[in-house]
C-alpha cells in the first residue's frame, strides 16, 4: 500500500510506513469508507462507479482525483492527468508547465540581483554602441545557471525590450557538428523539428528574406545556412559540392559567413541576446562557430550569454582564444538568501519554524538545487503537509529530519521519495542517456511486462502504454524531466533530465543485468527506427549501447563506422577515440576489419603529425598482414611506416622500410603501390639535397601514375616535383607543376593536397620576393589546414610565415609564429621542420640583440642537419651561421672572432650549395657575402659575388632579389670602385 505521506509502496500489511515511519492506517474505501483488502484503493462498487466518473488515480498514493486536479487532494503529488493528455504525441497541446516549482508554488530567484544587473548592463553597453559584447557564466551544477539565463529572457520580455532573445543548448549526445546551432535558428524562426523539409525550407527563406533586403542575397545566406543546420537545398548554386575539396572548404568558410551575414542582419533590425548553454558539450565545430561571431559581429548589438559548467572538461583552448568582455562566476548563496529562498518558496504555510529554515540552511551550502530538493523531500515525507489550502510544517517532526549535505546525496534523497514505477521508468529513461523517447521507454518497460498474460492483447490494449505515459507525465510534474521542441529522430518526441546529475545517480543504481538488458534493447531499437541518414549520425549511440550491454562484436563495427564518418569530416580526436574503442573489441576474426582500422588509425595520427602513435598502429597492420600473408597489405604497412619515419627523421630507417615496401608491391604486382613508394624515396632524397635523384625517382613515380589515372596521386607528384624545381631556383618550371597539381586536387576533392598547395605556392612567392602575396597564401594554407585538423602542415605554414614576417622586419609577429611552429614541431618530433625553426629563430635572435641566443639556434640547426644527413640543409644552416658572425663584425668584444669565422662559414655554405644545386639558396649565400665583402672594404671580392648573384637571380627570373643586388652594385660604384675594364 502507498505511504500517503511518501509515496512508498508498502507491499505487507503494517502500521509505520518502511520509508518515512508515518502511520498507516487500516486500508479503507477512500468513496465510502469500507473495509478493503491492503493495497486496494476502493471496494469494488465504488471502483466501478468512480471508472464511470471524470477521476484518475494518483500515481503515488491511488487515491482517485478529478482530472482538473493539478496535485493530489490527498498526498500533495503532482498529478499525471492522462485523460487530458492521452499521449505525448499531443502533450504539446497543453498548458506548458511552470520551469521553477515546488508542488505547484513557482520558486523566485535570489541572490542574483548583481548578477543580473551585469548582464543588464552589457545589453545596454552592446545596444548603445551597436557592438558586440560576450558574457561567459560559469557556475557549479545547482547555482542556477540556466535560471538566471531564463529570468533575464523574462526581465526583457517584462521590460518591453527592443532585444530579441534567443538560446540554444548543446547535447551530450551524437547530433550533427553544428546541431546547436540547428536549434538556435529553428527557434529563432519558428521551424518546429517535425515540420515536412518543404516546409521548414520555406520558413527559412521566407524569414532570411524578411531579415535581408536584397533577393539574391537572402537566397545565398538561406541556403548556407539551411545547408549548415541540416536543411539541404538541391541544385543550389550557392552551395559548392563537398566532393570537391575546395567546395567542401568553402561549405564550411561561406556557412560561417552566411551565419554571421544573417545575425549582422538580424541584429541591424533589432538587439540580439544570444544564449548558448551547457557548452561543455559543444562539438569542436560550433566551438569554432562560436569563435568566429563574436570575433567578427564586430560593429552589430549583439551580445552573447555563453554558460557551461567549469568542473566538466571541455574546449578550454577556444575559451582562451575567445573575446570574454566579462566572466560573471556564480558563487553559493549566503545564508540569508536561503532563509528569504525557503521562506518564500513556503509562503502558503501558516507558520514556518526557524529550527526547520536554520537546519536547510546548515544542509545546504547555499545551493539553490539542494534547497528546492530539500523541500520537495519534506513535503514527500509529509514534514511539510500540502493537502490543505494553508500548508502546514510539523514542528514536532523538525528534530528526527536527517537532511543531506551534498548535492549528490540531496539528489539521491530525492529520488528515494518517487513511486516504486516512477523509479522504474526513470531507470529506464537513465540508460538511454541525458535524453529519450517515450517510444522507447515504452519498448523497455514491456520487459518487465508477463508476457503469458498479455500474449492476446499484444497491440490491442493500451493500458501498458498508457500507464508509461502517466508516469512520464508524473515525472514531469515533479520537475525531473521536461519535453523538447525538437528532436534527435522524428517523429519522436524527445525528453530530457531538467539536471543531468539526477540522471547519472539514478543510472548509477541500476543493477548491472537489467542495464546490459536495457542498453541491448536501446541499440536494437536505434537501428532499427533510424533513417539511413540517422544509422549515419547515431552510429556513435548505437554503438555505446551495444559496448554497455557487453555485445562487444556489434559495438565494435558501429565504432568503426562512426569513427570513418568522424575521419571523413577530419574530426580528428573523435576518430581516434572511436576507432581505438572499436579495435578494442575486435576479435581476431576480424583481422580484415583491423588491418583497416590500423591504416586508417594510423593515419589520422599522421595527420595529426603524432609518429609514435601512427608506428605503432602501422606496425600492428604489417604484423597482422604477415599473419595473413597479404603482400599487398605488408607492402602498405611498410611504406606507412617509412612514411612515419621520414617525419621524425629517421631517414635511414625509413629508406629501408621503403625498400621492403617497393618489394612487396612488386611481387604484389600493385602498380600503385610501387608509384607511391618511389614518389615517397624521392623526398627522402630532394631532403638530403640529392635533387637530381629526386628527380629521378618523381618522374617515375608520376608516369606510372598517369598510366593509372589516379589524379589525386598525379597531383602529389607534380607537387614534389615542383618542390624540387623551387629549391633549385627553377621557379618558372616549379609554378608550371604547382599550379597543375592545385587544380587537379581541387576537381578530385583533396581538402588536404589544397592546403598543401597553397603553402608550395606562398613559398614561390616568397621566393620571388612578393611578400604580401606569400602572406595571403599562407593564411589560406593554415586556415585550410587547421580546419581538417592537418598539424603536420600547421607547423610548416606557422614557420613559413614567420620567416615571411622576419624579411618584413614584423618581429612580434615572426616571434608570435616562429614559437607556435616550435612548439607543434617539437610535439610531433619532425625534424626537418624543426630546423627551419630553429634557423629562423636564430636570425630573429640576432635582429633582438640576442647573440648568444642566436648561436645557440643555429648549433642545434646544424646538429639536426647532421642526424638526418643533408648536405643540402648543412650548406643552408651554415650561411644562416655566416651571417650572424657578419653582424658581429664590428662588435667590441666579438669583433675578432666574428672576421675570421664569417667568411669561413660564407665560404663553406657556397661550396656545399653548388654541389647540391641549390641555386636559389646559393645566390642569397652570395649576395650575403658580397655584402659583407663590401662592408670590409674588399670591393674586387664584392662585385666578383655580388655579379654573380644578380647573374642567378636573373636566370631565375626573381626580380626583386636582382633589383636589391643591383642597389648593391651601385654602392659599390658611389663607394669609389672602378668600373670593370
Amino acid at each position: 500500500m502507498n505511504c500517503a505521506y511518501c509515496g512508498y509502496f508498502n507491499e505487507e500489511p503494517t502500521e509505520i510506513c518502511g520509508r518515512c515511519g508515518a502511520d498507516i492506517p487500516e486500508p479503507s474505501c477512500g468513496q465510502c469508507g469500507v473495509d478493503v483488502d491492503w493495497g486496494d484503493a476502493l471496494c469494488e462498487q465504488c471502483e466501478k462507479l468512480t471508472r464511470s466518473a471524470d477521476k484518475t488515480p494518483c500515481p503515488s498514493c491511488s487515491a482517485f482525483n478529478t482530472v482538473s486536479a493539478e496535485y493530489c487532494t490527498t498526498c500533495g503529488t503532482p498529478m499525471a492527468v492522462i485523460t487530458r493528455v492521452m499521449t505525448l504525441s499531443r502533450a504539446k497541446d497543453r498548458e506548458p508547465l511552470e520551469t521553477w516549482r515546488v508542488y505547484g508554488i513557482e520558486t523566485s530567484m535570489v541572490g542574483r540581483d548583481d548578477e543580473m544587473a551585469r548582464l543588464e548592463g552589457w545589453l545596454e553597453e552592446a545596444t548603445e554602441e551597436s557592438s558586440v559584447r560576450v558574457v561567459g557564466l560559469t557556475g557549479s551544477t545547482g547555482l542556477g545557471k540556466s535560471r538566471l539565463v531564463a529570468e533575464f529572457n523574462r526581465t526583457l520580455d517584462k521590460s518591453f525590450s527592443e532585444a530579441v532573445f534567443v538560446q540554444a543548448a548543446s547535447r551530450d549526445e551524437s547530433g550533427g557538428p553544428y546541431s546547436m546551432f540547428g536549434r538556435l535558428l529553428k527557434n529563432r524562426f519558428y521551424i518546429g523539428e517535425k515540420d515536412h523539409p518543404d516546409s521548414a525550407r520555406r520558413k527559412l527563406l521566407e524569414a532570411v528574406d524578411a531579415i535581408v533586403a536584397d533577393d539574391d542575397e537572402a537566397e545565398r545566406i538561406g541556403h548556407l545556412v539551411g545547408h549548415l543546420i541540416g536543411m539541404q537545398f538541391e541544385d543550389s548554386p550557392y552551395v559548392p559540392d563537398i566532393r570537391d575539396s575546395e567546395g567542401a572548404y568553402q561549405l564550411d568558410q561561406r556557412s560561417f559567413d552566411a551565419v554571421l551575414d544573417l545575425l549582422a542582419a538580424d541584429a541591424a533590425q533589432n538587439p540580439l541576446v544570444i544564449a548558448l548553454e551547457d557548452l561543455q558539450y559543444a562539438t569542436t565545430q560550433s566551438g569554432a562557430l562560436i569563435d568566429y561571431l563574436t570575433k567578427n559581429l564586430v560593429e552589430h548589438p549583439v551580445l552573447f550569454v555563453l554558460s557551461w559548467n567549469p568542473d566538466e572538461v571541455f574546449m578550454e583552448d577556444v575559451l582562451d582564444e575567445m573575446p570574454i568582455d566579462e566572466l560573471i562566476e556564480l558563487k553559493p548563496l549566503s545564508d540569508r538568501e536561503v532563509r528569504d529562498f525557503v521562506r518564500d518558496t513556503l509562503h502558503k504555510a501558516d507558520e514556518i519554524p526557524e529550527a526547520l529554515v536554520e537546519k536547510i540552511v546548515d544542509a545546504a551550502h547555499g545551493n539553490p538545487l539542494s534547497v528546492e530538493e530539500m523541500l520537495r523531500i519534506l513535503i514527500s515525507q509529509g514534514v511539510i503537509d500540502t493537502r490543505e489550502q494553508t500548508w502546514r510544517v510539523g514542528a514536532e517532526r523538525i528534530d528526527e529530519v536527517d537532511l543531506p549535505t551534498t548535492v549528490e546525496a540531496t539528489v539521491r534523497a530525492r529520488l528515494a521519495t518517487l513511486a516504486d514505477d516512477e523509479r522504474r521508468v526513470l531507470e529506464m529513461a537513465a540508460c538511454i542517456g541525458d535524453a529519450f523517447w517515450s517510444e522507447l521507454v515504452r519498448c523497455l518497460y514491456r520487459m518487465h511486462v508477463d508476457h503469458e498474460e498479455h500474449l492476446q492483447e499484444f497491440w490491442s490494449d493500451d493500458e501498458i502504454d498508457g500507464r508509461v505515459d502517466e508516469l512520464i507525465e508524473s515525472l514531469e510534474r515533479k520537475d525531473m524531466v521536461r519535453r523538447r521542441d525538437d528532436t534527435l529522430i522524428a517523429p519522436y518526441e524527445e525528453l530530457y533530465f531538467k539536471h543531468r546529475i539526477e540522471r547519472v545517480a539514478v543510472y548509477e543504481d541500476i543493477p548491472a543485468q537489467d542495464k546490459q538488458r536495457y542498453h541491448r534493447m536501446i541499440a536494437q531499437w536505434l537501428e532499427r527506427e533510424a533513417s539511413d541518414d540517422g544509422e549515419v549520425r547515431l552510429a556513435e549511440m548505437v554503438a555505446r549501447h551495444f559496448d554497455e550491454a557487453r555485445c562487444l562484436e556489434h559495438a565494435a563495427g558501429h565504432y568503426l563506422h562512426a569513427a570513418h564518418r568522424a575521419a571523413r569530416h577530419y574530426a580528428n580526436r573523435k576518430a581516434v577515440k572511436l576507432y581505438t574503442k572499436g579495435l578494442a573489441y575486435l576479435s581476431d576474426a576480424d583481422i580484415d576489419l583491423k588491418l583497416e582500422a590500423f591504416h586508417d588509425l594510423g593515419s589520422v595520427y599522421d595527420l595529426l603529425g603524432e609518429y609514435d602513435q601512427s608506428l605503432a598502429y602501422f606496425r600492428e597492420m604489417l604484423r597482422y598482414s604477415w599473419l595473413v600473408d597479404d603482400i599487398a597489405k605488408g607492402g602498405a604497412a611498410y611504406n606507412k611506416i617509412g612514411r612515419a619515419y621520414r617525419s621524425m627523421g629517421e631517414y635511414d630507417e625509413a629508406l629501408e622500410a621503403f625498400e621492403k615496401a617497393l618489394v612487396l608491391f612488386r611481387d604484389a604486382d600493385d602498380t600503385r603501390g610501387v608509384a607511391s613508394t618511389l614518389d615517397d624515396i624521392g623526398q627522402i632524397k630532394w631532403v638530403r639535397g640529392h635533387y637530381d635523384a629526386a628527380l629521378k625517382y618523381y618522374s617515375a613515380g608520376l608516369q606510372l601514375r598517369r598510366e593509372l589515372g589516379d589524379e589525386r596521386s598525379v597531383a602529389l607528384s607534380l607537387n614534389h616535383i615542383g618542390t624540387v624545381r623551387l629549391a633549385r631556383g627553377e621557379l618558372k618550371e616549379a609554378m608550371v607543376y604547382y599550379r597543375e597539381a592545385l587544380e587537379l586536387r581541387k576537381e578530385i576533392g583533396d581538402r588536404q593536397g589544397v592546403a598543401d598547395s597553397f603553402n608550395n605556392l606562398a613559398a614561390l612567392c616568397l621566393e620571388r620576393g612578393e611578400n604580401a602575396k606569400a602572406i595571403a597564401l599562407f593564411r589560406e594554407a593554415l586556415q585550410r589546414g587547421r580546419s581538417i585538423g592537418y598539424r603536420s602542415l600547421e607547423m610548416v605554414v606557422l614557420n613559413n610565415l614567420g620567416e615571411t614576417y622576419l624579411k618584413d622586419e614584423e618581429l612580434e609577429a615572426a616571434q608570435a609564429c616562429l614559437d607556435e611552429a616550435m612548439e607543434v614541431a617539437e610535439e610531433s618530433g619532425d625534424k626537418r621542420v624543426l630546423f627551419d625553426v630553429l634557423r629562423n629563430l636564430a636570425a630573429l635572435a640576432v635582429e633582438n640583440g640576442e647573440r648568444k641566443l642566436a648561436l645557440e639556434r643555429i648549433d642545434e640547426a646544424l646538429a639536426l642537419a647532421d642526424q638526418l644527413d643533408s648536405t643540402a640543409l648543412h650548406g643552408i644552416g651554415k650561411h644562416s651561421l655566416a651571417e650572424i658572425h657578419a653582424r658581429y663584425v664590428d662588435h667590441p668584444t666579438h669583433g675578432d672572432e666574428a672576421k675570421d669565422k664569417a667568411p669561413a662559414c660564407f665560404d663553406e655554405a657556397i661550396d656545399v650549395l653548388e654541389d647540391v644545386g641549390n641555386e636559389s639558396q646559393l645566390a642569397r649565400c652570395l649576395s650575403s657575402y658580397g655584402e659583407y665583402l663590401a662592408g670590409r672594404g674588399d670591393a674586387s671580392d664584392a662585385r666578383q659575388k655580388l655579379e654573380r648573384a644578380r647573374d642567378i637571380f636573373t636566370r631565375l627570373e626573381m626580380p626583386k632579389q636582382r633589383e636589391a643586388v643591383d642597389l648593391k652594385l651601385d654602392g659599390l660604384k658611389g663607394a669609389g670602385e672602378p668600373e670593370p675594364a
